[in-house]
């Protein structure tokens, strides 16, 4: 069986996201929240989120801790992927993220240039207020 693949640019990463009130509890979420991106092409470089995660590796998980104005610009260009997340989550109250990394794997590519694609219409916006909905 070979190692697990470690993130690193440009390779597809598959994540789960969960919301607790406190650090080791998921009661935000009613169900972890799966989605994936390409690490490292977003056009401002790596997003605080995307260091968090850097070198790590299936299966393992990451604990942070963010106040309400701290999302955006922490998720920064991986805002518009996680808009169905954030919305479920109504607390004013600092949130305590728990993210696993389910799979990291290369990516295509033609999914490269698909996702820089979508960004580059994003524009400045993403880093905002996350409202691009792409």
């Amino acid at each position: 069986m070979s190692n697990a693949e470690k993130i690193e640019p440009l390779k597809r990463v598959f994540l789960t996201l969960t919301a607790g009130s406190e650090p080791g509890k998921e009661d935000l979420t009613p169900e972890p929240f799966l989605f994936s991106f390409i690490y490292g092409v977003g056009s401002e470089g790596l997003c605080p989120f995307e260091y968090e995660i850097a070198e790590r590796g299936e299966g393992e998980a990451v604990g942070i801790s963010l106040g309400q104005e701290e999302i955006s610009p922490f998720f920064c260009h991986l805002m518009p992927m996680l808009h169905d997340f954030f919305p479920r989550i109504s607390s004013s109250e600092t949130l305590h993220l728990n993210a696993v990394i389910r799979k990291v794997e290369n990516a295509d590519s033609r999914e490269v240039v698909r996702e820089m694609a979508k960004m580059a219409e994003c524009g400045d916006g993403c880093c905002g207020d996350g409202c691009c909905g792409h």
